[in-house]
Order: structure tokens, then C-alpha cells, then sequence
């Protein structure tokens, strides 16, 4: 397993995409590959909402040119690798957090 930062694009937070996910700040997340660290995100911060056609946006934290994905170096996480996905909001010291806790 390895430790993935992924970061919403500070540009992109306006994407109407935001409006399916309960947070939209940075969140580690322990995974096999990107691509499932941001697998892992969208189903720990979905929300059940659809547009005014009735069907569900497209999830912000699965689309790159949203969020960023980052490894990170080795922090131990070798060890975790039998507990399966762990996603944890990134809150910076001092600062509130963005929309919503989990």
C-alpha cells in the first residue's frame, strides 16, 4: 500500500462536480494506486445529489483535472496494508474545515 495526498484544484472548485461531494479540501488516502486512492475518496465523501435532469454528476475526486494526486514518500504504511482503504481529511492547523466533517 502506499500514501496518496490528493488536492482539489484551486481553480477547479467551482466545478459544478463539487456539488456531489461533502468535502473539498486536501485528504490522505492509503491505497494500491492512484487510481484507487481516488476511488477510495469519492465513495468516503459522495453525497446523493442530481442535476435538474435527474441524474448524478460526475464525481470530483475520480476526475484529474479536479483533484491532484500526490504519493507521498514511505511513512510506515506498510504495516496498514491489511486494515484496507483509509481516507483522512488533511486540516491544516489553525484552519476550519472545508464544508463538512467526517
Amino acid at each position: 500500500m502506499m500514501m496518496f495526498r490528493l488536492k482539489p484544484v484551486a481553480e477547479a472548485l467551482a466545478h459544478p462536480a463539487w456539488a456531489a461531494s461533502r468535502y473539498c479540501g486536501s485528504c490522505l488516502v492509503l491505497a494500491e494506486n492512484a487510481e484507487r486512492a481516488r476511488c477510495y475518496a469519492s465513495g468516503a465523501f459522495t453525497l446523493p445529489v442530481w442535476d435538474r435532469e435527474g441524474s448524478l454528476p460526475s464525481h470530483p475526486w475520480q476526475t484529474p483535472d479536479l483533484v491532484a494526486a500526490e504519493e507521498l514518500p514511505c511513512c510506515g504504511a506498510e504495516g496498514l496494508s491489511e486494515t484496507g482503504p483509509l481516507v483522512l481529511e488533511e486540516v491544516p492547523e489553525g484552519s476550519e474545515r472545508s464544508r463538512a466533517q467526517v
